[in-house]
């Protein structure tokens, strides 16, 4: 559980830091600027929540998610290593079949990918 309001900060942090996908990663948002699009919008474990955390009611839930099996993170995003290797397979042979970009291109189309799912290749 985070609470960030520096827009700046928390940008840096999810596109440069790996965060487990074992579990989920909350953060509270109390910034005034609105975030990046790409940011509020990733399909996995990390949700941006803006306000201020109710500490005594987000704790007792998160618990309650997790020893019932009803708030697990693989449950809402199927963002599994195996799931991941799938789609980046997928996704390089769709790539292969463009004749226009090139190698470079398709890297960072690759690259672009990858992250928007809340991966990195790094």
């Amino acid at each position: 559980i985070w609470a960030c309001r520096a827009p700046e900060m928390l940008e840096f942090f999810l596109n440069q830091m790996y965060l487990e996908h074992d579990g989920w990663n909350l953060i509270f948002y109390t910034g005034k600027r609105p975030l990046k699009e790409e940011i509020e919008e990733k399909q996995t474990n990390i949700r941006i929540i803006k306000g201020r955390p109710d500490l005594a009611s987000v704790i007792p839930n998160i618990i309650y998610g997790i020893e019932s099996g009803e708030g697990l993170p693989e449950k809402y995003t199927a963002r599994s290593l195996d799931e991941m290797k799938r789609l980046v397979v997928e996704r390089s042979a769709e790539l292969d079949k463009i004749t226009t970009m090139t190698a470079t291109q398709k890297i960072f189309q690759l690259t672009d990918y990858v992250e928007s799912l809340g991966f990195s290749f790094s």
